[in-house]
């Protein structure tokens, strides 16, 4: 099937045969096809030099771009793209420049390049109605959250469940374990070396989690411990993962530049990934959030330093205190209250606000009880 003809190059094509055999006068020609006397003229001329092609459609393109982007710079920008793939041309741009590069084009510009050689698809435009937050200062808070479980193999049969520590100012990755499992004996090691190395925060932010929350309620060894190390423990509302939607941007990250399209064999392997991607992230990877410099940029280690080892709680004389049974409560006037499984065997500090009994741990107070609920119940 022969290829549609243009009408406008069809018209410009009739135009400019009656020009040619001058049946009727220019006007009257002109005035058929619509266009002034010159123009009637210029497609004759046109169609007389070159015949057909004379009246096609001829490229705008102009013979020398001073400002036209290098051709190898065109390449680069492509290969960077095809490197890594995941990456957009703001971060492109970005790291390029922080690298020192000289002769870069605009981010706009590298956009352009990528979606000419086919690299880039239209974006999705960005949600609306988000409420963002960050705290103002490193070390503020840090987002603890463990990602879905990775499976390393399939006989024998192995897993890994990946541990992220996020601080919420600066996106900074404080760590990023390969765990076997989600144990407060494999947890918490993880937790006490990253505060070795970075130091303490003020409050560290968790989901509700067995191993961080418990399944009654009450004071985890979790929450204990760190409340022994004076740092507040917050968790998200249940089934509400935007409380921590740092911590799970930053999951969803690994999973598209780290776990989609690799297998591993052993926690070993996972962990070396991890590292590597762990350290690309903190210092070469610009982050859209902070104006596309790297979150090493914004992160400065606690000034509150890890003491070696976990301090006993205190309380002073003369206060009414109270033994934790192996229940996880305590006794009152003959009622049981639960506190918590976490601090069994430890000594909780009574204060008489009549008519609220409180009860604290560590300088936290963590509940409060009125005194006629205890007359009428025996366990609370």
């Amino acid at each position: 099937m022969p290829c549609k003809e243009c009408p406008v190059v069809s018209q410009r094509m009739d135009l400019a045969l009656e020009m040619v055999r001058r049946n009727r006068s220019v006007r009257e020609i002109a005035a058929k096809f619509g266009v002034s006397r010159t123009t009637a003229y210029k497609w004759q001329s046109r169609f007389r030099a070159r015949g057909r092609d004379g009246v096609e459609n001829a490229s705008r393109r102009p013979h020398h771009s001073p400002a036209k982007t290098p051709d190898p710079i065109e390449e680069f920008i492509c290969a960077m793209r095809e490197r890594i793939p995941h990456w957009g041309p703001e971060k492109i741009h970005a790291f390029v420049t922080n690298c020192g590069t000289l002769g870069l084009p605009s981010a706009r510009t590298v956009a352009r390049i990528l979606k000419r050689c086919g690299r880039i698809e239209p974006r999705e435009p960005a949600p609306t109605g988000l409420t963002r937050f960050e705290h103002p200062a490193p070390n503020e808070l840090w987002q603890i959250d463990f990602k879905r479980t990775v499976r390393l193999n399939w006989y024998p049969p192995m897993k890994a469940i990946p541990m992220a520590i996020l601080d919420d100012h600066s996106r900074f990755s404080i760590a990023l374990d390969a765990n076997p499992d989600r144990q407060l004996d494999t947890v918490w090691p993880v937790l006490w070396h990253a505060m070795g190395q970075y130091g303490m925060p003020l409050c560290i932010l968790t989901d509700n989690d067995s191993v961080f929350r418990g399944r009654r309620g009450g004071i985890t060894a979790w929450t204990a411990r760190l409340l022994r190390l004076g740092i507040r423990h917050s968790s998200g509302r249940a089934y509400h993962p935007q409380t921590q939607g740092k911590v799970e941007r930053f999951h969803g990250t690994l999973q598209t530049e780290v776990l989609a399209d690799a297998v591993f064999r052993s926690l070993e392997q996972l962990q070396e990934a991890f590292d590597q991607f762990r350290d690309t992230y903190n210092h070469l990877r610009p982050h859209a959030a902070l104006d596309l410099d790297v979150p090493a940029d914004y992160y400065a280690p606690s000034p509150r330093e890890r003491p070696d080892r976990i301090p006993p709680v205190e309380y002073p004389k003369g206060v009414q205190i109270r033994k934790v049974m192996n229940n996880g409560a305590i006794s009152v006037r003959n009622c049981r209250i639960h506190v918590g499984e976490g601090i069994t065997g430890e000594h909780v500090q009574l204060h008489d606000c009549d008519p609220w009994l409180h009860i604290e741990y560590a300088g936290h107070m963590f509940r409060r009880v009125r005194w006629d609920e205890l007359r009428r119940d025996r366990s609370i």
